[in-house]
């Protein structure tokens, strides 16, 4: 709707992204896929708004997940001089290359993903696509649209020389972050009501 708010701080991309790596690999898990995650302990930096780019990484790993029958996933960085880009890797069922640029779009689905008897708005992918352009980025998905050959989301941040000063205090995240804590008694319980508050712009944490 136009409505939401970003924040605008140093991000240590690095260490925001373990987090995501965390829930990424109990989703995957959960459905006896492997789980591979290549981030660096720290850095590199870029400014936006931390919730929201854990959101998008959310959202690309989930979706990954979801589309995965066998096989695994990764979670990757990699630097570059002035910019850096973050990728999901599966090996999924792989989208065809004029279904694309479509998926981006709101309420917007792949045949593929239809005949799949996957549930959803549409939206997530739409909203990863927002997200990312607001904070100066880029986001696409590059695949053979062979199935088994998988798909490769990726999103691309423009980064900036880490602040002057680490001893100060974080910023003050803004009243509209909306954090979830979800709590479950056995592997698997919540996992559909995990990927729908993700859809819907939430920070979901799952404890056991």
């Amino acid at each position: 709707a136009g409505q939401l708010r970003l924040a605008s701080e140093f991000v240590d991309l690095g260490e925001a992204l373990h987090l995501v790596a965390e829930t990424g690999r109990r989703l995957s898990c959960e459905k006896g896929l492997d789980w591979h995650a290549d981030l660096p302990d720290s850095g590199p930096w870029v400014r936006g708004d931390r919730t929201r780019l854990r959101q998008v990484a959310l959202t690309l790993v989930s979706h990954a997940v979801k589309f995965t029958a066998q096989g695994s996933v990764c979670l990757g960085l990699e630097s570059g001089p002035d910019s850096v880009t973050v990728s999901v890797c599966d090996t999924g069922m792989g989208i065809p290359p004029g279904e694309q640029a479509s998926i981006f779009g709101e309420f917007q689905r792949s045949e593929r993903s239809t005949a799949y008897g996957s549930g959803g708005f549409g939206l997530g992918l739409a909203i990863s696509k927002h997200l990312v352009e607001a904070q100066g980025g880029v986001i696409g998905v590059p695949s053979s649209g062979r199935e088994g050959a998988g798909s490769t989301f990726y999103f691309t941040l423009p980064t900036v020389e880490p602040p002057a000063s680490q001893g100060q205090p974080p910023a003050v995240l803004p009243l509209t972050e909306e954090r979830v804590t979800m709590l479950t008694n056995r592997v698997g319980t919540g996992k559909r009501l995990c990927e729908h508050l993700v859809d819907r712009g939430f920070d979901v944490q799952t404890i056991f």
